[in-house]
């Protein structure tokens, strides 16, 4: 993952474990914007919903990350 460079991709930059707490950290790119849940529900809180323009638009960003994912595959 951390070879991957792409727009529509957070970047991952590293992990490590701490083995005494059992737990594991995943350092990436920070988003501002926050997360696609938190999109929806920020969307259905003051829109009442998605609109169908918007959701076209995230499935497509989704779509071209996939396939940029699976080239040379």
């Amino acid at each position: 993952m951390r070879g991957l460079q792409h727009e529509n991709i957070v970047r991952y930059y590293e992990h490590f474990v701490l083995r005494q707490q059992q737990q594991l950290f995943i350092l990436m790119e920070f988003c501002d914007a926050g997360d696609l849940q938190q999109q929806i529900e920020r969307a259905h809180k003051h829109l009442g919903g998605i609109p169908e323009s918007s959701v076209l638009a995230v499935l497509l960003q989704l779509l071209r990350a996939l396939a940029y994912c699976h080239e040379g595959v």
